[in-house]
């Protein structure tokens, strides 16, 4: 029983980070759509490129801190596969803020 509580919870903290996610895209897309529509091709390009970078690092810095709340939780229960998942989401939010940081270098 103890297992399906945690299951719950865990269920609406993803409920919420996919929210947040959503909403992070529809904030992007609404946005890039004005930048885009007010320069010229080249300065549009580096306007998007830059404002999507920085977003993405941004949401790379959430997804990190929701790992960490997770390993925390984890910890704080004493249950060494929460532990590892939020391990793995903080990997993934490092990962996703330095594919951020290398769009300059590629683009």
């Amino acid at each position: 029983m103890k297992n399906a509580v945690a299951v719950k919870k865990n269920n609406g903290v993803m409920k919420a980070v996919k929210f947040y996610v959503i909403s992070m895209m529809i904030l992007l897309m609404t946005s890039v759509s004005s930048i885009c529509a007010s320069a010229t091709s080249e300065a549009a390009w580096t306007q998007v490129k830059t404002f999507i970078s920085t977003w993405v690092l941004r949401l790379g810095g959430a997804v990190i801190v929701v790992g960490l709340i997770f390993f925390g939780m984890g910890f704080l229960r004493d249950d060494p596969d929460a532990r590892t998942r939020g391990i793995q989401v903080v990997i993934g939010g490092a990962i996703v803020a330095a594919v951020a940081g290398l769009v300059g270098t590629f683009m």
